[in-house]
């Protein structure tokens, strides 16, 4: 699908076969575990290996009816990494865009933290009250209550940023406070 020479496979292949961890108790090591499915957080070529898999996802999103145009280009998605933000016109919309991730996430065996995410409905700049997004396996999407935030790239976000209390935390972090600066990320 990408075109990566074949020798460049081989050797990703190669590397792989070869990914271990060492467990330890305090300081005594356990035992070795050979790394068999996923990504190894340890290896270099891991967040490479992670961004090339999930391009899948993001190609059947754009293919998706639902968002919104902004200059000719319909909008959906956003993703870098890891951190995925879903953009829909309608509930059923919305949903449509989590079943597919969801799917894809079954598809490739990679579990999405249902519990890291939340559905936020803006009507025009405004904060509105929605339902919740059920989900087959009964776990549900919660919606984000009026006043709280999430973060998306270390941001702040509801509506809108929340630029007040992005400076909290920054202050606190470069004064030496109690909120730890890698809480940010």
């Amino acid at each position: 699908m990408f075109g990566i020479a074949s020798n460049i496979k081989r050797l990703l292949y190669m590397i792989m076969e070869e990914w271990r961890t060492e467990l330890h108790s305090m300081s005594t090591p356990i035992g070795e575990v050979k790394i068999t499915r996923g990504i190894f957080q340890g290896d270099a070529l891991s967040p490479l290996i992670f961004v090339i898999a999930l391009i899948p996802l993001s190609m059947l999103l754009r293919k998706a009816r639902d968002g919104f145009d902004l200059s000719g280009e319909k909008i959906n998605h956003l993703m870098y990494k890891d951190d995925l933000k879903l953009y829909a016109k309608s509930d059923r919309g919305l949903e449509s865009l989590v079943n597919t991730v969801r799917v894809f996430g079954q598809d490739v065996g990679m579990d999405f933290g249902v519990t890291k995410c939340a559905k936020l409905v803006d009507k025009r700049g405004k904060f509105s009250d929605a339902n919740a997004i059920q989900l087959p396996d009964g776990r549900e999407i919660k919606n984000l209550e009026r006043g709280e935030s999430y973060k998306y790239l270390g941001v702040l976000e509801a509506v809108e940023v929340q630029r007040d209390k992005m400076k909290k935390m920054l202050k606190k972090c470069t004064s030496g406070g109690s909120e730890s600066c890698y809480s940010l990320k």
